[in-house]
């Protein structure tokens, strides 16, 4: 089955489900873990860069050119009150929407219930794991032909 993967789910829920699975005792678990996350972390990787691009590209800067943060918050400057251009944190956002909500047709295995053996994860974290995740299916019984 090929999976379909948001930029954005990537960061916030799969990646970090997929290093907590890692974590586990189940050896043949933390195998499969590691194959999908030396696919995942790349990706991750570029968007986090790109994202910071936007931040470069947008961001306010102080005197030496470094972007100005308000604790962890990055600032923007205001926007011209008499300009109909959008200010620099819509263009910030709206780069930032498209990143995130943007996707990728992942090309690695898939976690299959039987990988989990005995092992205990909760239905959040199944969740968070979003099609990654596969229960198999039992073949449909074929109907006879009379």
């Amino acid at each position: 089955m090929k999976v379909n993967i948001k930029n954005g789910e990537l960061l916030d829920a799969i990646l970090p489900a997929v290093e907590e699975l890692g974590k586990e005792k189940n050896q043949l678990l933390a195998l499969k873990t590691r194959t999908i996350l030396r696919i995942l972390r790349p990706r991750a990787q570029d968007i986090l860069e790109l994202r910071g691009d936007l931040i470069d590209r947008f961001g306010k800067k102080d005197e030496d050119g470094k972007v100005v943060l308000d604790g962890t918050v990055v600032q923007f400057e205001e926007p011209d009150k008499d300009s109909d251009e959008p200010s620099d944190k819509a263009k910030f956002l709206a780069g930032q929407l498209e990143l995130l909500s943007g996707g990728w047709d992942y090309p690695g295995p898939q976690i299959v219930a039987k990988d989990l053996g005995d092992t205990q994860v909760t239905g959040k974290l199944l969740a968070a794991l979003g099609d990654l995740f596969v229960e198999p299916t039992e073949p449909a019984e074929e109907k006879e032909s009379e």
